[in-house]
């Protein structure tokens, strides 16, 4: 992988005359993956960094997380960007309000799943069951890292028949397991159809961009390998990975965006300007 900022004239040629679909993953490339992921909020300056995306010429943002729709919504709490929750299974944003229709259909189960795990792991201290209505996540970042193949046998032992009836399907990412609906839907499938509306709505084609860190976000890259710009956060470069180009850190990612701002907007001093209007909801 290209390193983005080391090779930026080449980076901005690829982006000059074109309508930008950005797209950004919120924990590990927004933000630093913390032990807590409810203690995960951007910093007023990076809220405002991401209000400049939101206003910036030929720019739509979209963030595409893991976590829910309302959890995303309410950490963000910005206007004019598309909030893509769940792994793509929930979106909202100008005129868009998206749930996947199988998904809920699967969120009772869910629950039920949920209540298994907890009650099935409640001797591992420091795993933590997250029923995000659309899927679960079982965080195991605080748990004795002696104990984690334990923990992910009897994770393995709950999921497994719902696996095997392609009822359920599990992932992994960084420090956390995954419970999704068994539905052909993913990061990937939701950053197409979100580039078909917007391209339908323009009436011109849009040049994809997709930051991220996890192994979720493989589908993502993957889905605009040979039409857009697919930028992984990592700490080595030389990672299998379907993106073509990389950034090292969070602060990189935040260099990264100000100069989409800065290509865009033509003046160095309005990023500095802008003032944060944050809402309390969407």
């Amino acid at each position: 992988m290209k390193h983005v900022l080391s090779n930026w004239p080449e980076i901005q040629g690829f982006l000059e005359g074109h309508y930008l679909f950005l797209c950004l993953d919120y924990d590990g490339t927004l933000i630093r993956i913390v032990r807590n992921p409810g203690s995960a909020n951007l910093s007023r300056t990076n809220c405002r960094t991401l209000q400049a995306l939101s206003k910036a010429k030929e720019v739509k943002t979209a963030l595409v997380s893991g976590r829910s729709l309302s959890d995303l919504k309410g950490r963000v709490g910005l206007a004019n960007l598309i909030y893509v929750g769940n792994h793509g299974l929930e979106c909202e944003g100008p005129n868009i309000h998206f749930t996947h229709s199988q998904a809920q259909v699967l969120s009772r189960l869910l629950r039920h799943v949920a209540e298994q795990l907890k009650a099935e792991l409640q001797n591992y201290r420091g795993v933590v069951v997250e029923n995000k209505e659309l899927t679960l996540s079982v965080h195991f970042r605080k748990l004795d890292p002696q104990k984690v193949g334990d923990a992910l046998t009897v994770f393995d032992s709950v999921l497994d028949s719902y696996v095997r009836t392609s009822q359920l399907a599990t992932t992994v990412g960084k420090k956390v397991w995954e419970v999704r609906p068994a539905v052909k839907w993913n990061k990937g499938t939701v950053v197409r159809w979100l580039m078909g509306r917007l391209e339908d709505h323009l009436a011109r084609s849009v040049y994809p961009i997709y930051v991220g860190d996890d192994r979720t976000d493989e589908d993502a890259f993957r889905a605009i390998k040979h039409k857009g710009l697919g930028i992984k956060v990592v700490e080595d470069q030389n990672i299998s990975s379907q993106a073509t180009h990389c950034l090292y850190s969070v602060r990189e990612v935040y260099a990264f965006l100000k100069r989409l701002i800065l290509i865009r907007d033509g003046s160095p001093q309005r990023l500095n300007r802008l003032q944060v209007a944050r809402k309390p909801s969407l």
